[in-house]
């Protein structure tokens, strides 16, 4: 994870990350790093493109904040691609209990 300022910050992508892996880490990062209530929304500001802080060829931004001109409506598919998409910083995070429990 890298910050862009103290509400926002771009998670890195390796090889084969999917939806969850990205998901998984924001929700870590916003808790641990920055502290944030376990209900504290997270927003994707930027959607799944080439990477802004590094030389990675897959990134996805995330904001505390909702983006201006996202949709933040609800959806039955989890993406990392449509600004606006957003979880709690704990439904975030469980995606890497999940993640262990089939992986682990």
């Amino acid at each position: 994870m890298v910050p862009l300022s103290d509400r926002s910050f771009e998670v890195l992508g390796q090889a084969g990350s999917g939806n969850t892996d990205y998901w998984c880490a924001a929700g870590e990062y916003a808790r641990r790093v920055l502290g944030v209530a376990n209900g504290q929304r997270l927003y994707v500001s930027r959607g799944r493109a080439e990477a802004e802080t590094a030389n990675r060829k897959s990134a996805v931004q995330f904001s505390l904040d909702p983006p201006p001109n996202g949709d933040t409506s609800w959806r039955l598919l989890l993406s990392v691609t449509r600004v606006g998409e957003n979880l709690s910083a704990i439904e975030a995070s469980n995606y890497c209990a999940r993640f262990v429990d089939a992986h682990g």
